[in-house]
């Protein structure tokens, strides 16, 4: 059927056409109007490329002017102090400046009277009436001035002159000093950046002449631009950019300008606005081929969619026409028929499928019949029809639909395609099964068979059911496992083998084990026996392991089964083996500890010793026996002073479970008490019994050789106190003799010397000299006599010993030079008797002197005080400290002299120390 005008197939082609065409339209307009932006982008680069290159070129003319001025300004001061003898081409040359800069030096006439280029301004030559001569004639700018280009006598010669005013030492014009640049100078920066040839660079002067100008590679110089716009856009800002026609040749540029500061010249830069929009024309031709190669592309994609459509209309022609048959066919079938088109979209349904889903024709086409299906098989159903419809294989799947009344019931689903002649499809056709039911009573039926594999699986037990023939009905994980760590085939005692057929062969072998089981299985299978179990051994090589064999019969009105169930006892085994060498190791040991080995139980207030070794008839002197029989015999051999100290340690280790170590006396009958040291470790039953393991050892003889040890070391500390109490008494005595008998000796012969002049009645001046020595060396011995005295036993001592603290803290600050501070907290002097007076005064004494020795302290500090009706003593340091620990163990005489002192008076020294922290000894002692 062919499309004509007006007709609906007519429409849809014209839809296509006019689409395509506005999209072509659309395209072409964006590509044009792309391409007048990136035209503009340019221009704006090129504008910013042209203001970037005026600023370089203005830093440019800027550097070469101010270095035309230096060569002027040294020049000026050279020819102030050589006058007419200047040698400027030597000084240009010892500076280093460009041959293409020279200097000339003109008087107040304008003759040349030195010169840097003989041949472009020989001597003698005069250049008055030149502007940049004429310029400095009336007055002193004191600035540059730069003239118009000169022109040379030969090519390449002419110059930009700039020059600088002389003055004479009255402020009267004395001549110039001229430095001419060489135009190409100023247009060499060109050479330093990528030009094209109708390129502009330009340094005007406000007299609208160019000094120097470059279009391309072509120079010149003096040209006259006094028409030029820049002038009155110069006027109006000194910096900008512009679009106009070039005055001299006519080409349309780009022209950016700057004012040079400081120097009365015009920087300008132009670039060929042509050029510029060439080089944006390649890409806008570029633009305009893809364009079309896209515009042809939608013309051949539109022919070939408007072709698709009418073979699609006349394929749903054909399917129009079997549609009444196709549902006819399809109302009375019991499944859920439907059609679909090639690309997969549903197209028919028969009745059923309206009943069953409840859903209308217009609710089941396209993704509708989507919602039927449960969400959790939704995308799975989905993603399978769209693999089926790709790839046209038959497709077949089982998922959850809502019924009309909203149960989910399971479906089967099946479709095929429809082939054309060609291959091509031309629909699909499928149906949907509800097998609800039948899914049910197999789900059902596979859970119960997986519950019984899962269940006896999951026993650790070997277990295989069995026939009455023996074959194998059955068996779990564990037998299947046993089975291959054991090296045997799987097969051989899997499903279908015969269990019996294999003990028989491996009696055949001579296997006593296989024989025996396979008499047990027989006797069941035959009803002789309903249950029988062995236990054998199963040791391979480096293992050993046991195992318990039970076979039972069940069955009822059905065949006859047998299961036959290998349990692995190894571990119990093992245990009762190790208790048993356990119980021999544990007896073994108990026999050889010098002492008595016990379990004691605790059940309220009942004991019992459930074990005790032969040990207790050397510690205790009664048997084990008597002991486990009657445990109260234990306890009546308790002292009966220790009685309450025993029971005590018992409750504690019983209440916080911890270790009870106790040592106390046992006594039996008239015979002499033990000392006895007892050691156990508590636990509780769950009854909340407590049990106590350990052991009692007999340290009688320990303790008698502790209390003999104690009364000789008693002994000893009074030896040691009475002998400190002699030297004391003795250098009492001694420094009490030598201070009395020959202090006193020694001040009367003294008094002898001096009176001896006197008495013999000479009065030379040699006598006088001798006995003035012989005095100093008595006052000498005097003070030798009375610091002996003093280190044997201070006399301050005798005053109180507060007065002996501070005595002796004044001698330490003198004679070591370490500041030392006293504090009295008793609140005045304290009342103590003479030896412990001295016991303080000697541990004072001997601290003082470990400080000066050892500490490199810079500060000590004594403090007294009362505490606990005691009198302590402080003496601290800042110097370098000590580890306690490291000194306590080594021969450190004046420590232990200082604990022995202490010690003897029942007081208490403590000693604070760490490296670099300083050190404290603290002494209390009773008084």
């Amino acid at each position: 059927m062919n499309a004509r005008a007006g007709s609906p197939r007519f429409g849809t082609y014209l839809s296509f056409v006019l689409f395509s065409a506005a999209l072509v339209v659309a395209i072409w307009i964006i590509v044009m109007t792309n391409a007048r932006q990136e035209r503009d982008d340019d221009v704006q680069r090129a504008v910013n490329d042209n203001n970037n290159l005026a600023i370089a070129f203005e830093q440019y003319v800027i550097r070469t002017v101010e270095s035309a001025d230096m060569l002027a300004r040294f020049v000026s001061r050279e020819y102030a102090r050589s006058g007419r003898n200047i040698d400027i081409p030597k000084l240009t040359a010892e500076s280093g400046i460009d041959k293409s800069i020279y200097a000339v030096v003109a008087n107040e006439s304008g003759d040349v009277v030195a010169s840097g280029q003989s041949v472009a301004a020989p001597i003698n030559a005069n250049v008055a009436g030149f502007d940049y001569f004429d310029a400095h004639v009336a007055n002193d700018t004191g600035r540059l001035f730069i003239g118009k280009p000169l022109p040379g006598k030969l090519p390449g010669e002419a110059s930009v002159p700039i020059s600088r005013r002389i003055s004479t030492s009255d402020g009267s014009f004395g001549g110039i000093i001229v430095v001419h640049i060489a135009p190409a100078r100023f247009t060499e920066f060109y050479k330093q950046v990528t030009i094209r040839p109708r390129d502009v660079l330009c340094l005007l002067g406000l007299d609208g002449i160019a000094r120097a100008r470059r279009v391309g590679t072509n120079e010149s110089f003096g040209d006259d631009l006094h028409a030029s716009p820049v002038f009155s856009l110069h006027q109006r800002q000194p910096n900008g950019d512009y679009d106009g026609v070039n005055v001299l040749d006519g080409i349309p540029r780009i022209f950016s300008y700057r004012s040079v500061s400081t120097f009365p010249l015009i920087v300008v830069t132009a670039v060929s606005r042509n050029a510029v929009i060439d080089e944006h024309a390649w890409r806008r031709d570029l633009s305009y081929v893809g364009a079309a190669v896209i515009s042809m592309l939608i013309a051949l994609f539109t022919l070939a969619l408007v072709t698709a459509h009418r073979r699609q209309q006349q394929a749903l022609e054909r399917l129009t026409e079997s549609d009444l048959r196709f549902r006819a066919l399809g109302d009375v079938l019991p499944q859920l028929i439907w059609t679909c088109r090639p690309d997969g979209s549903p197209q028919l349904f028969n009745q059923r499928w309206f009943d069953y889903t409840g859903k209308s024709r217009e609710q089941s086409l396209g993704d509708g019949w989507l919602d039927c299906i449960h969400p959790a098989d939704r995308n799975r159903v989905a993603d399978e029809w769209k693999r089926c419809v790709e790839t046209t294989s038959p497709y077949e799947i089982e998922y959850r639909m809502r019924r009309a009344d909203g149960q989910h019931r399971w479906i089967l689903a099946r479709s095929i395609p429809m082939l054309d002649d060609g291959g091509a499809v031309e629909c699909w056709v499928g149906t949907c099964t509800d097998i609800d039911e039948q899914r049910k009573a197999v789900a059902a039926m596979q859970e119960a068979q997986q519950f019984a594999r899962a269940t006896i699986d999951a026993l650790s037990s070997h277990i295989a059911v069995l026939d009455a023939s023996g074959t194998i009905l059955a068996v779990n994980k564990a037998w299947r496992e046993f089975a291959s760590d054991n090296g045997g085939s799987r097969q051989a005692v899997s499903e279908g083998a015969n269990y019996l057929a294999v003990c028989n062969q491996a009696a055949l072998r001579g296997d006593a084990l296989a024989e025996a089981v396979g008499s047990l299985l027989r006797a069941v299978a035959a009803n002789e026996r309903d249950n029988v179990s062995t236990e054998y051994p199963c040791h391979g090589p480096g293992t050993l392991r046991w195992f318990s064999l039970n076979i039972t019969r069940f069955g009822g009105d059905g065949p006859v089964r047998i299961v036959a169930s290998h349990e692995e006892i190894t571990t119990r085994k093992l245990a009762e083996i190790a208790l048993r060498e356990s119980e021999a190791r544990f007896k073994s040991i108990s026999a050889n500890i010098p002492g008595m080995v016990f379990q004691l139980r605790r059940q309220g207030n009942v004991f019992a010793l459930p074990y005790v070794s032969e040990g207790s008839h050397e510690v205790l002197g009664l048997e084990a026996e008597q002991l486990q029989l009657d445990s109260v015999a234990f306890f009546e051999l308790l002292d009966q002073e220790n009685s309450p100290a025993f029971r005590e340690s018992m409750e504690e280790s019983q209440d916080k479970l911890s270790e009870w170590n106790w040592e106390g006396k046992f006594t039996q009958g008239n015979e002499a008490s033990k000392w006895i040291n007892l050691r156990a470790t508590p636990r509780r039953l769950e009854n909340g019994d407590v049990i106590w393991d350990g052991v009692i050892f007999n340290i009688t003889r320990s303790k008698q050789h502790e209390e003999s040890l104690f009364k000789s070391r008693q002994l000893l500390q009074e030896l040691s106190a009475r002998q400190v109490v002699i030297k004391e008494e003795e250098r009492k005595r001694i420094a009490r003799e030598i201070h009395d008998e020959l202090g006193q000796r020694l001040t009367v012969l003294r008094m002898d010397a001096l009176m001896l002049p006197r008495t013999l009645g000479d009065k030379s001046a040699g006598l006088r000299a001798a006995m003035g020595k012989m005095r100093d060396s008595i006052d000498g011995i005097l003070r030798i006599v009375r610091n002996i005295a003093s280190e044997l036993r201070p006399p301050v001592l005798d005053i109180g010993i507060v007065t002996a603290i501070e005595w002796l803290i004044e001698e330490f600050d003198r004679r070591s030079g370490v500041s030392c501070s006293f504090r009295n907290l008793a609140g005045g002097d304290v009342a103590i008797d003479d030896e412990r007076a001295t016991g303080i005064f000697r541990v004072l004494q001997e601290s003082l002197t470990n400080v000066a020795r050892h500490s490199r302290a810079r500060q000590v500090n004594v403090t007294l005080s009362v505490v606990d009706g005691r009198l302590c003593i402080a003496i601290s340091d800042d110097g370098i400290g000590f580890d306690p620990v490291r000194v306590s163990s080594s021969k450190s005489y004046g420590l232990i002299g200082m604990r022995e002192r202490v010690a003897m008076l029942n007081g208490e020294l403590a000693i604070t120390s760490m490296p670099e922290m300083g050190t404290t000894i603290e002494v209390c002692i009773p008084f």
